[in-house]
């Protein structure tokens, strides 16, 4: 089983003309990283939607993305890097978008879902 820390960070997406971007200051942190162990990317990201949510209510109104570090001397799970670059870890679900002078947009995108710890 795969040991990783979960970091979260500032983080926001800037709304311009020609796309949007994300700015971050990845040497800040929000609270304590959080140490996980998993075999799957299943349960990597049910460990980031918690963490999340518990950074999002601890921390209420900040946007912040989530950094997923695998622990030296272990191995990924297949397709990690796959997951990671393409959201399905769900580390950029509390990313707020903004405008070019910094204004919060609207977002039509869902709440992040939280998994029932009852079920297994």
């Amino acid at each position: 089983m795969a040991r990783f820390s979960l970091h979260a960070y500032p983080a926001w997406r800037n709304q311009a003309r020609l796309g949007t971007s994300i700015n971050s200051l990845p040497m800040q942190s929000f609270g304590k990283s959080h140490r996980i162990e998993a075999r799957t990317l299943a349960g990597i990201s049910a460990e980031v939607a918690t963490f999340g949510q518990r950074i999002a209510t601890d921390h209420s109104g900040v946007s912040f993305g989530i950094a997923v570090v695998i622990d030296r001397r272990d191995r990924k799970p297949n397709c990690f890097d796959a997951a990671r670059q393409s959201g399905a870890l769900g580390t950029d679900t509390w990313i707020e978008l903004r405008d070019q002078e910094g204004n919060p947009l609207p977002t039509t995108a869902p709440a992040p879902v939280v998994p029932d710890a009852a079920v297994v």
